[in-house]
């Protein structure tokens, strides 16, 4: 099988595995769905890790977080009246972003799930969970979350003062290009050969109504963490400054 075709795989490949940590999915109603298998359950984990995504999620509000509070002249005249209170508000929105975000990510892991007991047989998720929870699988998909680039979606909220709702095609775009060119061999030749398994090409296939799914379900948890996250820096700054 010549290179060419193999990259072009991988490739296709990788925009159904951008993490964060991706027409959505047609879904039997509840009453009609079948009892998920420990496959199927497990697939939503390992496609949207907990772990993986929370670890991106914290470094992109780490990332922007400070820059916005230091571009405040009234919380730079709070913070040099009484010290700490940036150190202190930082914390609590990143404790309340942590806990709201564990509960959205609950709930996609769910509608990854009933995805794949109607669209993957047994077969195909035993191929597609045992790469995706493999070291190599797992490296692929922390090194998606940092090769993301969000700052156009940053820079939207911050000039709109609006929460931006973003596409699976916006969200496979973020990602950079050249990202499998920084796997090693021994990573890029265990992704090529699961590019190849019939999950690895049945992955590949439903990659735009996976990233549909994913897009609406991160769309979904940024909604409902923006009041909790509020709360929790309104809490801490009052708690800091003596405010009842």
């Amino acid at each position: 099988m010549n290179r060419f075709y193999l990259a072009s795989a991988s490739f296709a490949l990788l925009a159904a595995l951008v993490p964060a940590t991706i027409a959505s999915a047609v879904v039997m109603p509840n009453s009609m769905a079948p009892t998920p298998s420990s496959a199927a359950l497990r697939f939503g984990e390992v496609y949207l890790a907990l772990d993986i995504t929370l670890e991106a999620a914290l470094a992109g509000f780490d990332k922007e977080f400070k820059p916005a509070m230091e571009g405040n002249a009234n919380i730079i005249a709070l913070e040099k009246a009484k010290p700490g209170l940036l150190v202190a508000v930082s914390k609590a929105g990143r404790d309340a972003m942590a806990t709201a975000f564990g509960i959205g990510i609950a709930a996609a892991q769910k509608r990854l799930t009933a995805f794949a007991v109607v669209n993957f047989s047994e077969a195909e998720l035993s191929d597609i969970n045992t790469y995706l929870a493999s070291d190599a699988g797992k490296r692929l998909q922390k090194l998606t979350g940092s090769a993301t680039d969000t700052s156009e979606i940053s820079k939207k909220a911050r000039e709109t003062g609006t929460i931006p709702k973003f596409s699976g095609t916006e969200l496979v775009s973020m990602v950079d290009p050249m990202l499998l060119s920084q796997l090693d061999n021994a990573d890029m030749a265990t992704f090529v050969s699961f590019s190849m398994t019939p999950g690895g090409k049945k992955l590949n296939a439903l990659g735009p109504q996976l990233a549909d799914l994913v897009a609406d379900e991160m769309n979904k948890i940024v909604v409902a963490m923006k009041p909790e996250v509020e709360r929790a820096i309104v809490a801490a700054m009052k708690s800091h400054l003596n405010v009842p």
